[in-house]
């Protein structure tokens, strides 16, 4: 597994992360959803954004590829990330009484570099690294 494309996975989560971020702050805030069931919706939410930008930003893809299945693997493999999501809510807003949005930040870090293993591994094995021209580029002289 390559890390060259790890910098724009990590802006592609961010986006990921500011949709279910702000989807988790309205369902509970504005609507008062319990918050681990807004946890799972905008979690959810947060995957469809951040499969969108993957297939936009970070990896070139076999244009011949099921793009439903591609998805659908994507969202299926981030419920091992809305696992440790999830349990990691509970702990820290149940256990340790933290407001929701630290929690929320706790969660992301512990969700983002396992959730990109296995998406590399098993949603995209063979993609190549998306070279994006606004982005510095390494020269070897």
């Amino acid at each position: 597994m390559s890390l060259s494309e790890l910098p724009q996975y990590f802006l592609v989560a961010c986006c990921g992360l500011a949709v279910d971020a702000g989807v988790l702050l309205l369902l509970t805030a504005q609507s008062h959803v319990p918050y681990l069931l807004a946890a799972t919706c905008s979690f959810l939410m947060g995957g469809v954004v951040g499969y969108q930008l993957c297939i936009r930003f970070v990896w070139l893809t076999d244009p011949t590829a099921s793009k439903t299945y591609e998805a659908t693997l994507f969202i299926l493999l981030g419920g091992v990330g809305l696992a440790i999501n999830a349990a990691v809510m509970f702990a820290m807003v149940s256990g340790l009484n933290a407001p929701v949005l630290i929690g929320k930040g706790v969660a992301a870090g512990c969700t983002f570099l396992c959730n990109y293993a296995l998406r590399r591994r098993w949603v995209f094995p063979s993609a190549t690294r998306r070279i994006l021209s606004w982005l510095p580029q390494r020269t070897d002289d």
